[in-house]
């Protein structure tokens, strides 16, 4: 099929499809994968731990996978997987991968040309395998230490935005020379909550001004190096949106902040779907729909109980049911659609030819992430955090934006 092709020529089912991503179940396609891609036409794809055993073993599923897709859809599947590092990295070293320190260790590394080989290494190895999306780096600054999910956990990589910039836009500019796609996380911040959005409702009391001088600042920087994906926070900001509804369903967050102020014309991804911070709010479905009229192209539902296909069906139709009745118009979901499969071409989405499978976990993978010991203490900007917030107002109450 031709990426290129024009919309009208695709059916609403393809569209909708194309704007989802779900977990499958199993080690290799099973029934379950076999509905979620030919009978619902889902064109996205995240693997978990539970889809991982070897190298060799995921190379087979994805293969087989993105052949299913293909014969069924016509459509390449995007696989997309969480590879952050430390104890959030699927492809893992019990798995044969090589093992990824946390966030907080690569952002110890004050050598960036270190940084960019170690993600280079961990882009070719999910690339020898049929990944081409990383869920990572984490762009969240680590602004309260005990927060239960991102600081306890280590993975982010400073207490400072430039810290955070500091590792990330190596990391980013690593897995982009290895030809895979990037997709930073959790937009516009998740490092400040008090709670884990996984099992509440988070919320962040700053203001606007103390936002953009910290959580918006490696956002910014890792739009103007290209990033090709954000995942947003099910995370509450009212001064960025009084109305008090997560940033996933935020049109002013999403519409007005993220894609007009900080001018991100890549892909916009939830976090998952049935996570309390909003699955407690209100039906998948529902919330899906929201996430798309507020400007999100691809809805992500895991899928913690990975036999469950009628969550996903839920979600399918109640998309479908939106535009039918024109809650979600033609134009909003050709919009969201282009930008998917363009984004396939350009990174060339399909199966795996299994090139450089046989570096997996090899030394010079392994030498990179030794290399990363070889420095440490982190760069800190010179008058630290307030001097920032400072010189934005002063930037604020001049006319000139904060972030131009």
């Amino acid at each position: 099929m031709d990426l290129g092709e024009s919309a009208r020529d695709i059916s609403l089912e393809v569209m909708i499809g194309q704007m989802m991503m779900t977990g499958v179940a199993g080690t290799s396609v099973t029934d379950d994968a076999r509905h979620l891609i030919a009978d619902l036409q889902i064109g996205n794809v995240i693997l978990m731990g539970r889809n991982v055993e070897s190298p060799r073993q995921v190379l087979a599923l994805t293969t087989d996978l993105a052949r299913l897709a293909l014969d069924a859809i016509g459509i390449p599947l995007l696989i997309a997987t969480d590879q952050e590092g430390g104890q959030v990295q699927r492809l893992n070293a019990a798995a044969g991968f090589m093992r990824m320190p946390d966030a907080a260790t690569v952002g110890g590394c004050r050598r960036p040309d270190a940084i960019r080989r170690y993600g280079r290494a961990a882009g070719e190895e999910l690339r020898a395998v049929g990944v081409h999306a990383a869920f990572a780096p984490v762009l969240d600054v680590n602004d309260n230490p005990s927060n239960p999910v991102i600081g306890r956990l280590n993975r982010s990589f400073g207490e400072t935005p430039w810290q955070v910039e500091a590792a990330a836009i190596p990391f980013v500019r690593g897995l982009h020379d290895a030809g895979m796609m990037s997709g930073g996380k959790h937009f516009p911040g998740h490092g400040s909550t008090s709670k884990d959005s996984h099992v509440a409702l988070a919320s962040v009391a700053k203001g606007r001004a103390e936002l953009t001088a910290v959580e918006l600042l490696p956002f910014k920087r890792a739009i103007d190096e290209g990033i090709d994906l954000l995942l947003t926070a099910h995370v509450v900001y009212p001064a960025l949106d009084p109305s008090g509804v997560p940033a996933t369903i935020s049109a002013p967050i999403l519409g007005d902040l993220l894609r007009r102020r900080l001018g991100f014309d890549g892909l916009i991804v939830t976090d998952g779907l049935e996570m309390d911070g909003i699955s407690r709010l209100m039906p998948l479905g529902e919330a899906a729909v929201r996430a798309v009229e507020a400007g999100v192209d691809i809805v992500l539902c895991v899928r913690q109980r990975p036999g469950n296909g009628q969550v996903i069906e839920e979600i399918r139709e109640s998309l479908l049911k939106a535009a039918g009745e024109g809650r979600l118009s033609p134009e909003r979901i050709d919009q969201s659609f282009r930008r998917i499969v363009e984004l396939k071409e350009r990174y060339a989405v399909g199966p795996a030819t299994g090139e450089g499978i046989e570096q997996i976990g090899g030394p010079d993978h392994l030498r990179a992430v030794a290399d990363l010991n070889a420095v440490h203490s982190a760069p800190v900007a010179p008058g630290g955090r307030r001097s920032l917030i400072r010189h934005l107002r002063n930037r604020a109450r001049s006319g000139r934006g904060p972030l131009d």
